[in-house]
């Protein structure tokens, strides 16, 4: 018989969620390899399905008052995992929606998301190609066990694959030009003075994103905790900083090196961003520019533009940089009854 059960986030609980993920996934599982992570600021609970005293499926409810979706306040889900089985995974779903419209008396779900976007959300629509550094592994049964219990995607995301590493092109040279008459310039991060470097760039990532489709804010703490996590991978020459004729930061870019790619060197770009003010405009591409011919430079052999919602602005800079598409993702929610 299956019982639900809810939990508080404890060494116990961590503990029997990480005895479900080795469960449900083979032990040479990427998934297995990867380190989850709880939003602690917005988890209201964590919901635990057992069979036969075994784990069979899980995931955690997060109230983020800042999560809006069709201007109303959305619950949603995450740290989803379950059996291939539907029955399992509407029972736990249907748990965490009576709980969302009893306790947090809200109406719209959405999920996968561990709490906001700052945090890991969205599920693999396939896995016809490798899984590259910072994606999340998953199952992918899981987009039909969402879509069985009443979820559907209301958002599509990207991540494209350069292989030709064009850069310099006449569009980009001309751009290059303007900015140059703009004094605008361009520097490695200093990792001397990483955690000053990252206020810096969290203070405009609040500017630059604050329109983003689901956009919450995150604490200042928060970011430099996530970015302080990787600091010892981070190449600053693949991390660059512009700034204006008086030293403000105007844009942004950090790309990554893709460590689950034994085979070639490539180069992840996970953000671009650049202040929001039309005068900037160019600047992102300028930017992408640099990053892919220091690559091409280095002898990398690709590029990955990184979970790109899927619109003309993305399209459009993928193409730009001769990305082809290299992963799909959906985001899902559900309209409570």
């Amino acid at each position: 018989m299956l019982e639900i059960s809810e939990a508080d986030l404890n060494n116990e609980t961590i503990a029997l969620l990480q005895k479900s993920a080795e469960l449900i996934y083979p032990s040479d599982s990427l998934r297995l390899k990867q380190k989850e992570s709880f939003n602690k600021d917005y988890l209201h609970k964590i919901l635990i399905a057992t069979k036969d005293n075994e784990p069979v499926a899980r995931l955690a409810i997060y109230n983020n008052p800042n999560l809006i979706y069709n201007g109303t306040q959305a619950a949603c889900i995450g740290n989803f995992e379950c059996i291939h089985d539907d029955a399992t995974a509407k029972t736990i779903i249907d748990k965490a929606v009576q709980i969302v419209k009893s306790e947090l008396k809200l109406n719209f779900i959405i999920g996968p998301m561990n709490g906001s976007t700052w945090d890991n959300y969205r599920f693999s629509l396939h896995h016809n190609s490798p899984n590259f550094f910072l994606e999340s592994y998953h199952h992918l049964y899981y987009n039909d066990l969402f879509k069985n219990s009443g979820f559907q995607p209301i958002a599509q995301y990207i991540s494209s694959l350069d292989r030709e590493l064009t850069h310099d092109t006449l569009e980009i040279s001309k751009l290059y030009e303007h900015f140059t008459k703009l004094e605008v310039t361009l520097r490695n991060i200093e990792l001397t003075n990483y955690e000053s470097e990252l206020e810096k760039v969290y203070h405009l990532s609040k500017d630059a994103f604050k329109t983003n489709f689901l956009y919450s804010p995150l604490s200042l703490a928060s970011f430099k905790e996530k970015y302080l996590a990787v600091k010892q991978l981070v190449n600053p020459e693949f991390v660059l900083m512009a700034e204006d004729n008086k030293k403000n930061l105007i844009g942004f870019i950090f790309a990554i090196d893709d460590l689950y790619n034994s085979e070639h060197r490539s180069l992840i770009i996970k953000t671009i961003a650049r202040k929001n003010e039309k005068h900037w405009s160019g600047l992102g591409s300028i930017l992408g520019n640099t990053v892919i011919k220091r690559a091409f430079d280095k002898k990398y052999f690709s590029v990955i533009h990184a979970f790109m919602i899927e619109d003309a602005t993305s399209r459009g800079l993928s193409n730009k940089f001769t990305g082809k598409v290299y992963k799909n993702y959906a985001l899902y929610g559900n309209q409570l009854g």
